[in-house]
């Protein structure tokens, strides 16, 4: 059975509904967990096991950052949900983690479908969909990251493991790479 554009539907993961569900890309003023850095490549370097944020911890990052922008731009945090206190909210679940997943799910769509096409097409031109370290072959196999927050994460909630392995992609606060 196939859903839209012939995709697979994805699987559902069986979560407890009445645990509080964490976001994996919040601000620092949300923050309750430091969940990984910001490599040069733009992808996400993952802490294992979590580790809480505190205000000295917070600060530290900051004072890491220097002039490269804000300290969402080279680190993910993760907090609680704020559901409607989100513009990504749809009413009923997160609409970043929904396009997310739909825009990874047909990135490697393409990319299974035509891969020499798909990476000459994006070569140069800073996507960091699956470029970086994975062939366009293997973009649909690549192993789900180890996470401090999936048992809680409404991202692999709502949309499965399929998230995981477009979330290391996600930069919280991209407004440092606009201004190069």
């Amino acid at each position: 059975m196939t859903g839209a554009r012939g995709q697979s539907p994805r699987a559902r993961p069986v979560t407890d509904p009445d645990a509080e569900r964490m976001c994996p890309s919040t601000t620092a003023a949300n923050a309750t967990v430091f969940l990984g850095m910001i490599t040069p490549q733009r992808r996400v370097a993952y802490l294992t096991p979590a580790i809480a944020t505190t205000p000295e911890l917070l600060e530290s990052l900051a004072a890491n950052t220097g002039d490269s922008g804000p300290l969402e731009s080279q680190y993910r945090l993760a907090g609680p949900c704020v559901t409607g206190g989100c513009g990504f909210w749809t009413g009923s679940q997160c609409g970043l983690g929904q396009r997310l997943a739909d825009s990874f799910a047909e990135v490697t769509e393409q990319a299974r479908e035509s891969p020499s096409d798909y990476s000459s097409q994006h070569a140069d031109n800073g996507s960091t969909s699956i470029k970086h370290g994975a062939d366009a072959n293997d973009a649909a196999r690549m192993q789900i990251p180890k996470c401090a927050i999936r048992g809680t994460c409404r991202w692999f909630a709502e949309q499965g493991p399929t998230i995981c392995r477009a979330c290391r992609f996600v930069v919280t606060d991209s407004r440092v790479l606009s201004a190069s």
